[in-house]
């Protein structure tokens, strides 16, 4: 029996040999073309959305943060604040200026105040630290060009093209040097007690912030000393006058510790902002002002980190903000305005911002 069935089995043998020969040439035939052919089911998918930027909500519209590394030209470092009267200008960032640290020459250890020289471009920077004493002058590079000595704690900074007025307060007088740095003549000893900033005006006149006197006081161009705002019997005390500055049309602002931020008109008496100018807050402490050609102040709040910009009413239309807020600043402590062009010295960045004003 085993020997009629042997042919049979043999024959279903080998065309079941035969069968998975066949499946083996036909799966190495389509694996490959599968595996070169394109995805064609994965090219018909959905692309994932973009996804939309942030948005914050609330008053007031923050500027996203840039990023890290070093600034670069063209960032928009501003938060919107009030729509105001007229287009917004654009505050945009253009350079920074690296300050060097230390007590050598050369070098600023507390950065103090600002003042910008159109011409030649020249950075004066006081430093006010213990046995530092001096005021520098320094390049674009940052790199000093010369250094202004024979002061005590210089508080304050004003230039034009012919000279310099330094407010030196440990020695109770402002000093006036030509450009090169030679001493002219001072004012103010008996007068003044702690001058803590200074500002030239159109006319000649100086202006000075007394932080000891709490008062803000003129010096005529013949040497006379008036008091434009001080502490009272209606204001009470003012506390200490930290800053000051001389605008377009004869309009001055200052600031003082306890009682904020006051505007003088040329024909009008001194006008305290009130709080509800600055969306319910107030400046915490205001070091620097400077006003720009068309009456708008720029206000440098060192404890807030931030630069503010009101228009020639009081009315705050926009922030500089600090790292917190997705800007540059972390401290600034003064304020300079020329060509066109902002700049902000910033004492714990230990650096000068330029920020290039356009509208």
């Amino acid at each position: 029996m085993a020997g009629q069935h042997s042919v049979p089995r043999l024959s279903h043998r080998r065309h079941l040999r035969r069968d998975l020969r066949a499946v083996l040439v036909l799966f190495l035939i389509v694996v490959p073309v599968s595996l070169v052919r394109p995805p064609r089911a994965l090219a018909q998918e959905e692309q994932p959305e973009t996804p939309e930027a942030p948005t914050h909500t609330g008053g007031r519209r923050l500027t996203p943060p840039s990023g890290e590394g070093p600034p670069t030209s063209g960032s928009d470092q501003q938060r919107r604040v009030t729509p105001g009267n007229g287009p917004l200008p654009a505050v945009v960032l253009e350079r920074r200026i690296p300050l060097h640290y230390g007590h050598s020459a050369g070098q600023v250890a507390l950065p103090q105040a600002l003042a910008v020289a159109s011409v030649p471009r020249q950075h004066l920077v006081a430093d006010g630290a213990s046995g530092a004493n001096k005021v520098l002058v320094i390049e674009r590079s940052g790199d000093r060009i010369a250094t202004f000595g024979d002061l005590r704690f210089p508080g304050g900074i004003a230039v034009n093209d012919q000279r310099v007025l330094i407010a030196d307060t440990g020695q109770s007088r402002i000093v006036e040097l030509d450009r090169q740095g030679s001493f002219i003549r001072s004012w103010g000893r008996g007068a003044l007690h702690s001058p803590r900033d200074v500002a030239l005006m159109d006319d000649g006149s100086i202006l000075v912030a007394d932080s000891r006197a709490q008062s803000v006081s003129r010096i005529g161009v013949q040497g006379g000393v008036t008091t434009l705002i001080g502490t009272s019997a209606t204001d009470g005390q003012l506390g200490e006058a930290l800053a000051v500055a001389a605008g377009p049309q004869g309009r001055i602002a200052a600031y003082f510790r306890d009682k904020g931020l006051y505007l003088i008109g040329p024909e009008e008496p001194p006008a305290r902002i009130p709080r509800e100018r600055f969306e319910g807050g107030s400046p915490r402490e205001i070091e620097g002002l400077v006003f720009d050609p068309a009456g708008n102040l720029y206000a440098a709040d060192s404890k807030q980190g931030e630069v503010l910009v009101l228009d020639a009413e009081g009315n705050l239309r926009q922030v500089l903000p600090n790292e917190r807020r997705g800007g540059r600043l972390s401290k600034p402590v003064d304020v300079d305005f020329v060509g066109g062009r902002l700049f902000i010295l910033d004492a714990q960045a230990l650096a000068i911002w330029t920020f290039r004003i356009e509208g």
